[in-house]
């Protein structure tokens, strides 16, 4: 059996909410009907029925024998909008999700989105999204418009998230220093794992862990360049007082409670991120409809890993039916 706990949705409503906008995010739509998604000045993406169409969703899944997909929104969320706006449109999001789920429950899984710029707001959807719609944990940015995630005043939500017992996907943003990636798509390519990475090590410094020790995180991509880099980190660590401020241990031990997903798209980058936290960590991932990779290949990959069959299962499928108290 696998899992796919990341693979993006978008709404046909949010889509519209979107076309509506007058600058980016925004939509367009052109005379042949093509849709683009306009994020921000470097990003665009165009937008086919697989984004949207939940019955051909279905269809990929059964062809490529995938077992539950979990969907969940992709950039630019909601937090583009004023608070009352952003409110608005992340109920209309995860009430779209979880009637996609109610269609298709033994196929689907509904990650929530929140409203992240007023914390009273993002703690009573967070309830409602999970307590009334079933959602089954939350997507994060890796950042909130510029904000890095280990700000203060997000810990409630944190805490929400680990009393609930869900997971936490982190998925990379725009990058909050975005002007020098403009050319060549490097925003995706490089922003984004850069994005991942710098919220990922500031989680790990600010001591969330050592403070909610139950906090499930998961982080897309293999989480950026983190077990590249942790060998550095640690060597900041024993280096530098700052980095001891908020926690008793080195970096890498906290690395080894994140769960990353297994987008790569490089053999040698996947085997360092299973030594970095090893095979209890890593969830499959496609990031099905983006065009990166196909689920065939992104299952291909973890196929042709040097691995024992029980190690497989557990990246396919247990580690995401753990997170998500799949039965």
């Amino acid at each position: 059996m696998i899992i796919d706990f990341h693979s993006h949705y978008y709404p046909i409503k949010y889509l519209k909410w979107l076309k509506n906008r007058k600058i980016w995010p925004s939509v367009t739509c052109d005379g042949s009907g093509k849709i683009t998604l306009i994020i921000d000045k470097g990003h665009k993406v165009t937008i086919n029925d697989s984004f949207y169409d939940i019955k051909k969703r279905i269809r990929k899944m059964e062809s490529c024998e995938i077992s539950l997909t979990v969907l969940s929104l992709s950039n630019p969320w909601v937090d583009f909008e004023e608070s009352k706006k952003a409110v608005t449109l992340s109920k209309l999001v995860n009430e779209e999700i979880a009637g996609a789920v109610e269609r298709y429950p033994s196929k689907l899984i509904g990650l929530a989105t929140l409203p992240l710029t007023n914390l009273n707001n993002a703690l009573e959807e967070l309830e409602r999204a999970v307590e009334e719609l079933g959602m089954k944990g939350i997507i994060m940015p890796s950042n909130i418009i510029g904000k890095s995630l280990d700000s203060r005043e997000l810990w409630p939500v944190y805490e929400k998230v680990a009393k609930l017992n869900i997971p936490m996907f982190i998925h990379p943003a725009t990058p909050i220093e975005s002007e020098v990636m403009r050319d060549y798509n490097l925003g995706t390519t490089i922003g984004f794992p850069y994005e991942t990475s710098l919220a990922i090590a500031r989680l790990i410094l600010s001591g969330i862990f050592e403070k909610l020790p139950s906090l499930k995180i998961v982080a897309a991509h293999l989480g950026g360049a983190i077990p590249y880099l942790i060998g550095r980190i640690d060597r900041g660590y024993a280096m530098f007082q700052e980095c001891k401020t908020n926690i008793s241990r080195p970096p890498s031990v906290y690395l080894k409670k994140i769960y990353l997903d297994t987008i790569s798209f490089h053999k040698p980058a996947l085997t360092c991120a299973y030594e970095s936290v090893g095979p209890n960590r890593l969830v499959f991932g496609t990031d099905y409809p983006f065009p990166w990779t196909t689920p065939a290949s992104a299952i291909k990959e973890i196929q042709g890993l040097n691995l024992s069959e029980n190690e497989k299962c557990k990246i396919f499928y247990e580690n995401a039916a753990n997170l998500l108290r799949i039965k």
